[in-house]
């Protein structure tokens, strides 16, 4: 394609063994809607062959920046012109950085689950449910893109019809890429004791450093389970539909089931899950397993798994945005 008329869109986002993927899944995601609109690249630190056959699968360009810090903040600033449209995805992007950003005369875009900062950006997308304009401190001119109809979906979980489930008989598993404190192994141990469970299906990363010890696990056990590491997305959406419920952490993963219309279980553990957590559970009656560090059991006996939320996703506010700024 001829990219010599397009608008630049430069993605500034980071993934890794500490950061986790879910930055990354979801700004792969925003590239997904505008490549055929502008020209997208993506800017990132750590480029490991899993991020690298992502970006590649989707025919996007992208640069290797610095992994130090005190570098690649200044030398992405390098790269940017006037008139060109920047997206941050990451918690450390501070409104100095913002100003810097939009000194150059740049359109700017924050993905933020957090609102922990003063805005600068012409835009604020946080696809979390639930939540109030008033907690976002922004500029007069900032449009806050708030709750599912600006998820941030890759192209198998939008406009997805909801199947009914009867019964349980399946279980997919899903606590992030990474699982740091292989909360995953927990689970897993606590699903094998439930009898009415005969298939499970676990969904981890590239940086998931216990695979080995889960797959042995997986072997010994006597039901039927599957594991699956670094898989696309098209087979995430598969499994989610083939499966009775979920037991997810509270990210990403869970708006992808809500999109599908999977029936899920939720829980956190670490302090950016928890306004997600909070909102799914109280406001929109997801059962909580509440901090998944300290979980013992699971109570399939209250869970109504016959009341999924369903909302169907569709990237066409989102683009139109992008496209008008």
């Amino acid at each position: 394609m001829d990219y010599s008329k397009y608008k630049n869109i430069y993605i500034r986002v980071d993934a890794g063994d500490t950061i986790g993927m879910g930055h990354f899944t979801r700004s792969l995601a925003l590239a997904d809607m505008l490549k055929n609109k502008f020209k997208v690249t993506i800017f990132t630190r750590y480029l490991t062959d899993f991020i690298l056959n992502e970006i590649e699968k989707l025919d996007l360009f992208y640069v290797k920046l610095s992994e130090v810090d005190t570098i690649h903040f200044d030398e992405f600033l390098n790269y940017l012109k006037k008139d060109d449209i920047v997206v941050l995805d990451n918690y450390f992007f501070s409104t100095e950085y913002q100003s810097q950003i939009k000194r150059v005369g740049c359109k700017l875009i924050c993905i933020d689950d957090m609102h922990d900062k003063h805005y600068l950006s012409d835009i604020v997308i946080n696809h979390g449910l639930g939540l109030d304009k008033n907690l976002f401190s922004i500029e007069k001119y900032t449009k806050l893109c708030l709750g599912l109809d600006y998820a941030l979906l890759r192209k198998p979980f939008l406009n997805i019809d909801s199947r009914k489930r009867t019964k349980i008989k399946s279980c997919l598993i899903c606590l992030g890429g990474v699982d740091y404190h292989d909360i995953t192994s927990k689970i897993l141990e606590i699903v094998e004791s439930i009898d009415q469970l005969k298939y499970v299906n676990i969904i981890v990363g590239s940086g998931y450093k216990n695979f080995n010890k889960l797959a042995l696990k997986t072997k010994m056990s006597k039901k039927n389970i599957k594991l699956h590491c670094s898989i696309s997305s098209g087979e995430v959406a598969s499994l989610m539909e083939d499966s009775d419920f979920g037991i997810l952490s509270a990210s990403s993963i869970c708006l992808e089931a809500i999109s599908v219309g999977l029936p899920f279980m939720v829980g956190y553990y670490v302090e950016n899950q928890k306004e997600l957590y909070s909102n799914l559970t109280e406001k929109y009656g997801i059962y909580g397993l509440n901090d998944l560090l300290k979980i013992r059991s699971i109570d399939l006996d209250n869970f109504d798994f016959k009341n999924a939320y369903h909302h169907k996703v569709n990237s066409k506010a989102l683009v139109d945005i992008f496209c008008e700024i």
